[in-house]
């Protein structure tokens, strides 16, 4: 169970609709990440570049929304269905809930965020409404 203290209330709420609108659909997915201090995106973003083993994130501390709480990471849960999961489908349903996923623009087919109408340069540089994400 990923920890969500620290991710924005209406990111949550998307997130757990997303999970059961998939789930009606006999898809099961999980989170697998959440929110991430600026510390974690740094060590992870150091993997693959001064640190072993691939690269598993394009970006550096303080620019990935997962530090803003308001974006998390899935992976289809196969403890509960043997099902191989359809990205697209998923994709989808994320976008009908008005979800970005990660095959918004780029490619991270896991990522899913919550912007609200915002860029990312306006939510790194705070000029942002924080009541838009209760």
């Amino acid at each position: 169970m990923v920890d969500t203290k620290d991710m924005r209330p209406l990111a949550v709420r998307k997130m757990n609709e997303h999970i059961v609108a998939c789930a009606k659909e006999h898809i099961f997915i999980k989170t697998t990440c959440g929110f991430r201090t600026g510390a974690q995106q740094a060590y992870d973003y150091a993997q693959g570049r001064t640190r072993l083993g691939p690269i598993i994130t394009n970006a550096p501390q303080g620019t990935s929304m997962h530090e803003y709480g308001i974006a998390w990471d899935i992976c289809f849960d196969k403890t509960m269905h043997p099902y191989i999961g359809d990205w697209a489908r998923v994709a989808a349903i994320a976008t009908s809930l008005g979800i970005e996923n990660g095959d918004s623009g780029y490619t991270d087919t896991p990522h899913h965020q919550l912007r609200c109408g915002y860029t990312d340069q306006q939510i790194i540089h705070g000029q942002v409404d924080l009541k838009k994400w209760l």
